[in-house]
């Protein structure tokens, strides 16, 4: 079931964030009002060994990650997940802001952004997928 907090929260996202962080998009599920946002997921069963128990702020790195962004650029304090497993299991979790490991997302973003995207420099491959996307058709 949803939270109370989860209720009426329909404002829209500020659509004008500040000049240092224009490049750092954010797409919420659900913006937030006072110190809460939420994001909605859903997922197969067999996913269900990568969520915690209901209630706790225990989800998948990625989903973390996307969070911590979120929360990053809203200025939010926390934000409810909810996640519907194997289309009959709802489960809503919690995450709070962890300021330490938004920094270092934020920083990693900005690097990227401002090594690569901004220099039109590929950044350098990571897998052998990557090789050969990045050499097809030099054979």
């Amino acid at each position: 079931m949803p939270t109370p907090q989860m209720v009426g929260l329909c404002r829209a996202f500020e659509s004008n964030p500040p000049v240092a962080t224009r490049f750092l998009p954010a797409a919420l599920d659900k913006p937030g009002i006072a110190r809460l946002c939420m994001e909605c997921k859903t997922a197969n069963h067999y996913s269900q060994s990568e969520w915690g128990e209901a209630g706790t702020d225990a989800i998948p790195l990625p989903y973390l990650c996307q969070c911590l962004w979120y929360l990053g650029i809203t200025n939010l304090s926390e934000i409810d997940v909810a996640v519907l497993l194997g289309g009959s299991d709802l489960r809503i979790y919690t995450k709070t802001r962890d300021i330490e490991l938004e920094s270092l997302i934020f920083e990693k973003a900005t690097l990227f952004w401002t090594e690569h995207v901004q220099k039109d420099i590929p950044p350098k491959p990571q897998s052998i997928d990557d090789c050969k996307a990045l050499f097809r058709g030099l054979a």
